[in-house]
Protein backbone atom coordinates (compact mmCIF):
# COMPACT_ATOMS: atom_id res chain seq x y z
CA UNK A 1 0.00 0.00 0.00
CA UNK A 2 2.84 2.37 0.83
CA UNK A 3 4.38 1.77 -2.59
CA UNK A 4 1.14 2.72 -4.37
CA UNK A 5 0.84 5.91 -2.32
CA UNK A 6 4.45 6.79 -3.03
CA UNK A 7 4.02 6.22 -6.78
CA UNK A 8 0.84 8.29 -6.77
CA UNK A 9 2.57 11.11 -4.90
CA UNK A 10 5.55 11.05 -7.28
CA UNK A 11 3.30 11.10 -10.34
CA UNK A 12 1.33 13.99 -8.85
CA UNK A 13 4.52 15.96 -8.19
CA UNK A 14 5.84 15.24 -11.69
CA UNK A 15 2.58 16.27 -13.35
CA UNK A 16 2.20 19.44 -11.33
CA UNK A 17 5.83 20.44 -11.93
CA UNK A 18 5.37 19.89 -15.67
CA UNK A 19 2.33 22.18 -15.81
CA UNK A 20 3.92 24.70 -13.47
CA UNK A 21 7.05 24.83 -15.63
CA UNK A 22 4.91 25.32 -18.75
CA UNK A 23 3.07 28.22 -17.09
CA UNK A 24 6.32 29.80 -15.93
CA UNK A 25 7.58 29.76 -19.53
CA UNK A 26 4.33 31.40 -20.69
CA UNK A 27 4.61 34.08 -18.01
CA UNK A 28 8.24 34.69 -18.96
CA UNK A 29 7.32 35.08 -22.65
CA UNK A 30 4.45 37.40 -21.75
CA UNK A 31 6.77 39.48 -19.58
CA UNK A 32 9.27 39.83 -22.45
CA UNK A 33 6.47 40.84 -24.81
CA UNK A 34 5.23 43.49 -22.39
CA UNK A 35 8.75 44.90 -21.94
CA UNK A 36 9.28 45.06 -25.72
CA UNK A 37 5.95 46.85 -26.22
CA UNK A 38 6.70 49.25 -23.35
CA UNK A 39 10.09 50.22 -24.77
CA UNK A 40 8.55 50.61 -28.24
CA UNK A 41 5.93 53.03 -26.89
CA UNK A 42 8.55 55.00 -24.94
CA UNK A 43 10.83 55.22 -28.01
CA UNK A 44 7.97 56.34 -30.27
CA UNK A 45 6.93 58.94 -27.70
CA UNK A 46 10.45 60.37 -27.61
CA UNK A 47 10.61 60.58 -31.41
CA UNK A 48 7.16 62.25 -31.58
CA UNK A 49 7.88 64.81 -28.89
CA UNK A 50 11.39 65.60 -30.07
CA UNK A 51 10.08 66.20 -33.61
CA UNK A 52 7.43 68.62 -32.36
CA UNK A 53 9.86 70.41 -30.05
CA UNK A 54 12.43 70.69 -32.83
CA UNK A 55 9.81 72.06 -35.26
CA UNK A 56 8.72 74.65 -32.73
CA UNK A 57 12.31 75.46 -31.76
CA UNK A 58 11.96 74.41 -28.11
CA UNK A 59 15.24 73.11 -26.74
CA UNK A 60 15.34 74.51 -23.21
CA UNK A 61 14.17 73.29 -19.83
CA UNK A 62 12.19 70.08 -19.85
CA UNK A 63 11.56 70.26 -23.61
CA UNK A 64 13.61 67.78 -25.61
CA UNK A 65 14.33 69.06 -29.09
CA UNK A 66 17.24 69.21 -31.49
CA UNK A 67 18.84 72.23 -33.14
CA UNK A 68 17.58 71.13 -36.58
CA UNK A 69 15.43 68.45 -38.17
CA UNK A 70 18.53 67.03 -39.86
CA UNK A 71 20.06 66.53 -36.41
CA UNK A 72 16.76 64.95 -35.27
CA UNK A 73 16.90 62.55 -38.22
CA UNK A 74 20.52 61.47 -37.69
CA UNK A 75 20.22 61.19 -33.90
CA UNK A 76 16.99 59.18 -33.89
CA UNK A 77 18.30 56.82 -36.58
CA UNK A 78 21.36 56.08 -34.45
CA UNK A 79 19.57 55.95 -31.09
CA UNK A 80 16.75 53.60 -32.13
CA UNK A 81 18.44 51.64 -34.97
CA UNK A 82 15.81 52.75 -37.49
CA UNK A 83 15.75 51.38 -41.03
CA UNK A 84 14.24 54.61 -42.38
CA UNK A 85 13.63 58.10 -41.02
CA UNK A 86 12.89 61.25 -42.93
CA UNK A 87 11.17 64.60 -42.68
CA UNK A 88 9.86 67.04 -45.23
CA UNK A 89 7.50 69.81 -46.17
CA UNK A 90 3.93 68.50 -46.01
CA UNK A 91 2.46 71.53 -47.82
CA UNK A 92 3.17 69.80 -51.13
CA UNK A 93 0.47 67.20 -50.57
CA UNK A 94 -1.67 68.88 -47.89
CA UNK A 95 -2.47 72.37 -49.11
CA UNK A 96 -4.19 74.51 -46.49
CA UNK A 97 -4.35 78.08 -47.72
CA UNK A 98 -5.81 79.48 -44.51
CA UNK A 99 -2.77 78.48 -42.46
CA UNK A 100 0.24 80.80 -42.55
CA UNK A 101 2.60 78.40 -40.78
CA UNK A 102 4.57 75.77 -42.65
CA UNK A 103 3.36 72.18 -42.22
CA UNK A 104 6.17 69.63 -41.71
CA UNK A 105 6.00 65.88 -41.37
CA UNK A 106 8.27 63.16 -40.09
CA UNK A 107 8.14 59.45 -40.84
CA UNK A 108 10.16 56.52 -39.54
CA UNK A 109 10.18 52.75 -39.27
CA UNK A 110 12.43 50.14 -37.80
CA UNK A 111 12.34 46.61 -36.44
CA UNK A 112 10.09 47.38 -33.49
CA UNK A 113 8.78 50.92 -34.03
CA UNK A 114 7.22 53.01 -36.75
CA UNK A 115 5.30 56.23 -36.95
CA UNK A 116 4.38 59.40 -38.73
CA UNK A 117 3.79 62.89 -37.37
CA UNK A 118 2.79 66.33 -38.61
CA UNK A 119 3.63 69.67 -37.04
CA UNK A 120 3.09 73.35 -37.86
CA UNK A 121 6.20 75.51 -37.67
Amino acid sequence: MRLVELLFLLSLIFTSSFFLNKNIVRISNLSKSVENKKSSVINNEFIYKSFINTCKGEMCGSKKGFSSLNEWQVSCRAMFDLDYISWGNADEFMVVNSEKEKLLYGKWFGKSINGEIYCRK
